[in-house]
């Protein structure tokens, strides 16, 4: 009875904070409407488009602080961190010039276009259940590069990339800003290609296709031992509790020692009711109830977790193993919840 009690506030808590977006969004040069443009926050499913007056509303019913994203093809998207509610929003979009070359696409580095779209797709997607699930609907708005002489494929877009993701049932519109895969070993005919790390930046909306009990039972699976749910149980303090244990990389990174208390090498301070500051003092080894072995470790001294679990700065934390091998594919929106 005290769990339904529970879970009935929450309810109550989650629905009873309102806030309503609403604005214009105008050509910078012309002062005319944006017709189309896509205005949401960023890694969230909260989002719309603007009218034939280049009007929008959106009511945001959850406490997520993550940038209002505003992007239309041809225009430099721009980002609002701290959007004022109820109250009209002005957004002028410049347009862009950074458009693709022939004699760029063009370019002879070595790999054919088909090696560096399957490459990229394994790394961008993901090489999971998920990940090979996906397909992107615009593939030919891909540019890629190889660099021979660094071991580096990288990409860019200027338009949003369009992910279907039938098993976790969204659609995603992703715009890409940086994109890199490097390797420390290709042989010479490119057949045997050893990966060495990637990193990736992009906004992200998600849109719900499916909500079928399937589709959210998998959902739910996908999230458990998921970069966002350690964030959520890290940021909470509660890693023992969500089913991770811990224990020290050794020296060569070949064996782990005894499990460890995270208060040995975790400091968490909150900075305010949504936010908190984390050290992590050396590389540990996580395991997950199910099986799943990871690394983490911080690249600077401290980083930061909001209460819906996006950390920053993303690129300074890294994983290796289980989470360091999800990429879109196994990703969910800063909105998403489960039941528990």
């Amino acid at each position: 009875m005290k769990k339904i009690a529970f879970y009935f506030l929450l309810f109550l808590s989650l629905n009873s904070f309102s806030q309503k977006f609403y604005g214009i969004v105008l050509d910078r040069d012309t002062k005319e409407p944006v017709i189309g443009a896509s205005v949401y926050f960023d890694n969230t499913t909260i989002g719309t488009s603007t009218d034939v007056n280049g009007e929008f509303s959106i009511d945001k019913k959850h406490i997520i602080k993550t940038p209002l994203v505003v992007s239309f093809m041809g225009y430099i998207p721009i980002q609002d961190t701290d959007p004022s509610a109820n109250k009209k929003l002005i957004f002028y979009l410049s347009k862009s010039n950074n458009l693709l070359e022939e004699a760029i696409i063009n370019t002879n580095d070595g790999w054919t276009r088909k090696i560096k779209m399957k490459e990229f797709l394994k790394h961008f997607l993901g090489d999971t259940e998920n990940g090979r699930a996906c397909k992107i609907v615009n593939k030919k708005d891909v540019l890629l590069r190889f660099n021979k002489a660094r071991k580096k494929l990288t990409a860019e877009a200027v338009v949003p990339i369009i992910i279907m993701n039938p098993k976790l049932g969204f659609i995603i519109s992703v715009q890409l800003k940086k994109f890199e895969v490097n390797y420390s070993f290709i042989s010479k005919n490119n057949k045997r290609r050893v990966f060495y790390n990637t990193y990736y930046t992009s906004t992200n909306f998600y849109k719900s296709i499916d909500d079928s009990s399937k589709i959210l039972q998998r959902r739910n699976k996908t999230y458990k031992g998921s970069r966002l749910h350690f964030m959520r149980a890290l940021s909470k303090n509660k890693l023992l509790k969500n089913g991770y244990k811990l224990s020290e990389v050794s020296e060569h990174q070949t064996s782990y020692k005894i499990p460890v208390s995270p208060k040995r090498y975790i400091n968490i301070r909150k900075l305010d009711s949504s936010s908190v500051q984390v050290q992590l003092e050396k590389k540990l080894h996580l395991i997950y109830k199910t099986g799943k072995h990871s690394t983490v470790e911080s690249l600077v001294d401290e980083f930061f977790i909001n209460s819906f679990g996006n950390h920053s700065p993303k690129s300074k934390v890294l994983f290796s193993g289980d989470l360091g091998n999800q990429r879109m594919g196994d990703t969910l929106p800063l909105d998403f919840y489960t039941p528990d």
